[in-house]
């Protein structure tokens, strides 16, 4: 287990809020760890967010791509991705991130990090691992 990291459990957090938050973290040269990435919310009704998802994931072919993530931590991964600069610092910034799907065995006992982000009283949502279809 990391030390120095901030371990934040993204639980209930919408995609796109969690997302920056964690950006601007690794743009100030923190470690950070997401835990619990498949209970991670997108707003919307089911059957709208999947039919988006459908269609991106239909653009392009397999061999050539573009690549898009299937796994829930590799759509927060790469939600974050798109927040950071590119090119070198970019990259050495997405380094510091670890994203799991649920909570492995060495953060169980870990303090999470309190965010603070406003949350819709959105009733309709989908989380990351519903997403998957």
């Amino acid at each position: 287990m990391d030390s120095e990291a901030k371990v934040i459990n993204g639980s209930q957090y919408p995609l796109g809020r969690l997302s920056s938050v964690v950006a601007k973290l690794l743009i100030d040269g923190e470690r950070v760890v997401v835990v619990n990435a498949s209970n991670v919310v997108i707003s919307g009704s089911k059957e709208m967010v999947l039919r988006e998802r459908r269609e991106k994931r239909g653009i392009g072919t397999p061999r050539m791509g573009p690549e898009h993530p299937k796994k829930p931590s590799g759509i927060l991964r790469k939600s974050v991705r798109g927040m950071l600069p590119g090119k070198r610092k970019g990259k050495e910034m997405l380094s510091r991130l670890r994203v799991h799907d649920h909570v492995p065995d060495e953060y169980k006992d870990a303090d999470f990090m309190e965010i603070r982000i406003k949350r819709s009283p959105q009733v309709r949502y989908v989380t990351l691992e519903d997403c998957n279809g």
